[in-house]
């Protein structure tokens, strides 16, 4: 684990190819199901990630801050490796409140 001011990165190996982790990684709905924290509750809509620049929002709740919607840009996109995505957009917490993104 890393950590610093504004984020907390986790790494964990797994044993499946890449195309089959970016096929989890690339649909929403299954990013509840991976949440450790429990802030996740929904994914807004059921449209795949396949392309960069694409935005995915995610119904968020944290107790001392309620119901939200965090909207999350696709930064990188490759399918031999990782999709990551950045939290931001209208209706977004900053992600020191929104515990980083989905």
């Amino acid at each position: 684990m890393r950590r610093t001011d504004t984020s907390i990165t986790l790494e964990q190996d797994a044993d499946s190819s890449a195309p089959a982790l970016f096929a989890l990684l690339a649909d929403p709905r299954s990013h509840v199901q991976m949440d450790a924290s429990g802030m996740l509750q929904a994914a807004e809509d059921a449209t795949i990630i396949d392309h960069v620049e694409q935005v995915f929002s995610m119904a968020m709740h944290y107790p001392s801050l309620g119901d939200y919607i965090t909207d999350n840009r696709v930064i990188e996109s490759n399918q031999t490796g990782a999709s990551p995505g950045r939290p931001g957009g209208a209706d977004s917490r900053p992600p020191e409140c929104a515990g980083g993104g989905s």
